[in-house]
């Protein structure tokens, strides 16, 4: 086992079926989500009060890319805490454009792997060593998972929403464990966590680029995380090598089965017994060491990245070529208007000359020749 002892194995696995014997975990759940929402909310109208500001809203993005912002913000893109200023603010906004409109339909769990930070990798390897699934509805699985030895707190919540797992409920054909391999534990999802790495650095990133449930964070990570850095924290990372995993797999199928042949989208709580077991059998796979260890693929990681940024280039390509298009237009009908102004200009000379040979032969008096200048 690397990063840790046997004895803090043991310890995790005591903490957490402690807490599955007390049950009302999924009440404690919604009350750290509720109160996590509620302080946000909070702090955002307080904000909104303020002169020098917290959060970056996409308003303050947009005022400060077109003109300059009207309120004191600071970041630290760059390594260092400083104020912000307008190319900082175009920056931001390429970084959302990076995300937004990719993961419309959800992120996939090998994909949090692999975007994940090696920080965030590190310390789901050493510090967070269990996960498990405590209840189940109509594809949302909430999962409670160990904290770290120096949290405030001793576990953590993690929300996970299968994006095909009602497809796969409602469908009238076979369902294999094949279709639940591909759909569910390698398929779509959206997540979220109660922690504050979640909450601060990569909630933010979850509502724009459409993988977040839960609670839409508005406020840009501009201290935290300005450069929209990574994905995930350690504690839903651990969930997404859980959900990768064989008794993952096993979990979701025996969930689905249950749905397609029971009543439907009712809460399905895993009992204590279940509960313990599951968390005796990640014991002894970190016993084994089988398969237990988070490892993102960084070769699919930069083919992600690149993906993304190629996405962006296009869109931009367009977008200049589209500018391009009505610039040339706009020129046009300048020139064009131009054109006819000087054809004008030019008849009217014309015309005046033909009314000065007139009068110079007396077939027209001085007062006939102003009138019908005017007229011209």
């Amino acid at each position: 086992m690397a990063g840790f002892s046997p004895d803090d194995l043991q310890q995790i696995h005591k903490q957490l079926n402690q807490r599955v014997e007390k049950g009302s975990i999924a009440r404690e759940a919604n009350r750290i989500f509720r109160s996590n929402d509620k302080q946000r909310q909070q702090s955002g109208i307080e904000d909104h009060r303020n002169a020098t500001a917290v959060f970056l809203r996409p308003q303050d993005i947009e005022k400060g890319v077109q003109y300059d912002i009207e309120k004191v913000f600071k970041t630290t893109l760059g390594g260092e805490l400083r104020r912000l200023n307008q190319q900082d603010l175009i920056a931001f906004q390429k970084n959302i454009e990076l995300l937004q409109d990719h993961y419309v339909k959800g992120i996939t769990a090998k994909q949090i792997i692999n975007l994940a930070l090696p920080i965030d990798i590190e310390r789901a390897n050493t510090q967070i060593l269990m996960a498990i699934p405590v209840r189940q509805k109509a594809g949302m699985v909430h999962f409670l998972t160990n904290a770290s030895k120096d949290s405030d707190v001793k576990e953590h919540h993690v929300n996970v929403v299968f994006s095909n797992y009602r497809n796969l409920m409602l469908s009238p054909k076979p369902m294999t464990e094949q279709d639940v391999k591909r759909h569910l534990n390698y398929g779509k999802l959206k997540f979220e966590c109660d922690c504050g790495r979640h909450t601060y650095w990569y909630q933010y990133m979850a509502s724009i680029g459409g993988y977040g449930c839960g609670r839409i964070e508005e406020g840009y990570p501009k201290i935290r995380n300005p450069e929209l850095s990574g994905v995930a924290c350690k504690h839903v990372l651990r969930v997404m090598r859980y959900i990768l995993s064989p008794l993952g797999m096993n979990y979701l199928v025996k969930q689905l089965r249950k749905d397609r042949s029971q009543q439907a989208n009712i809460k399905r709580n895993e009992s204590s017994k279940a509960l313990s077991r599951g968390l005796e059998q990640q014991v002894q796979a970190f016993e084994k060491n089988t398969n237990t260890q988070i490892v993102k693929n960084e070769r699919k990681a930069i083919q992600e990245l690149a993906r993304r940024s190629q996405r962006v280039a296009q869109d931009r390509q367009k977008e200049i070529a589209r500018s391009h298009r009505q610039n040339m237009r706009r020129i046009a009908k300048e020139q064009g208007q131009q054109a006819a102004e000087k054809l004008v200009k030019q008849q009217q000379i014309q015309d005046v000359q033909k009314l000065q040979q007139l009068l110079r032969l007396g077939l027209i008096d001085q007062a006939q020749f102003n009138r019908f200048k005017q007229g011209l």
